[in-house]
């Protein structure tokens, strides 16, 4: 995720801390995020000094974690508004509980958003997530030497 909103908000390695909130605050903005309340949220996620306009928010860390999950999810199916959005997450038995928990979050939105989703791992990889009709699930054997 903070590989595709630094892409998205076209970082580049000359931009200063401050040249990246003001792109992440344009581009929440042209989003609808009310400021305040997101840039905090984004700017902790993309390791980002929190401009001291924006005050601190008094949240405990699930709150924060939980809030920080919506604000993903909804600036993700805002963008399914603008074109379609594919999401491929490799080896998902490898990846943290937050970043299963958004994927549960999105794989909700599938069915009414213009969004794909491919994830892979291992057989012995649980879903955290129940059986969905828009989710099949497709096993692959090993490929043969040829």
């Amino acid at each position: 995720m903070i590989t595709h909103l630094e892409r998205a908000l076209a970082w580049t390695r000359d931009n200063t801390p401050d040249d990246k909130v003001r792109k992440l605050e344009r581009a929440l903005t042209r989003s609808a995020f009310p400021l305040p309340e997101s840039v905090p949220l984004f700017a902790v996620l993309l390791s980002l000094p929190v401009p001291e306009r924006y005050p601190p928010r008094p949240l405990t860390p699930q709150r924060q974690r939980q809030h920080t999950l919506e604000a993903l999810l909804t600036w993700l199916v805002r963008e399914t508004d603008q074109h379609p959005v594919l999401v491929v997450v490799e080896d998902l038995h490898w990846v943290d509980p937050s970043t299963l928990d958004l994927r549960t979050l999105l794989l909700d939105q599938v069915p009414t958003a213009r969004l794909v989703m491919l994830l892979t791992c291992r057989p012995e990889f649980t879903a955290p997530w129940s059986a969905r009709a828009h989710l099949p699930q497709l096993t692959l054997s090993r490929l043969g030497r040829p």
